[in-house]
């Protein structure tokens, strides 16, 4: 079992800490610049900030903020704060949102929005359609057959 450098070599261990400490810093100072510039707190971007901030404009890696237990909690703290939902409120399925709907659409666009809806979503959205296609066949149907002063299944009931 391998013991760590400041163990074999205690002479380092001013050193170390003296890194330990440099890199608590920059990332605090990255992390309150990022904050004030209202962008979002990611390990790149503490990286990318802290080089601007450094006297010596090394800044710092990602894997000294994750190695480094206080820089580290101080990032998790900061990555969560006013972290706001990245859902956008969805509008609930209407027949006025299904009106936009053409023969042309472009097709890859639309499975990528799909792509991003829950599965909820997605269900809401099924379940909407189907009830559509069946009232639409219900009403081809009457008006093929000449009964369209009747009313139809979703009239019903």
């Amino acid at each position: 079992m391998k013991a760590s450098n400041t163990q074999q070599k205690p002479w380092l261990t001013p050193i170390y800490q003296a890194k330990r400490e440099r890199t608590v810093r920059l990332v605090r100072l990255a992390i309150e610049e990022l904050q004030k510039k209202k962008q979002r707190v990611t390990l790149a971007a503490i990286c990318s900030t802290s080089k601007h901030l450094d006297s010596e404009h090394k800044g710092i890696s990602q894997s000294a903020i994750i190695t480094n237990e206080d820089a580290r909690r101080l990032f998790d703290q900061a990555k969560h704060i006013g972290r706001v939902n990245n859902r956008r409120a969805r509008k609930s399925v209407s027949r006025s949102n299904l009106a936009r709907l053409a023969v042309g659409r472009d097709t890859p666009a639309a499975r990528r929005r799909l792509l991003r809806l829950t599965k909820n979503e997605l269900v809401d959205r099924l379940t909407f359609i189907e009830l559509e296609y069946a009232d639409l066949h219900d009403r081809y149907a009457r008006l093929s057959l000449g009964l369209v002063g009747e009313p139809t299944l979703s009239e019903d009931g």
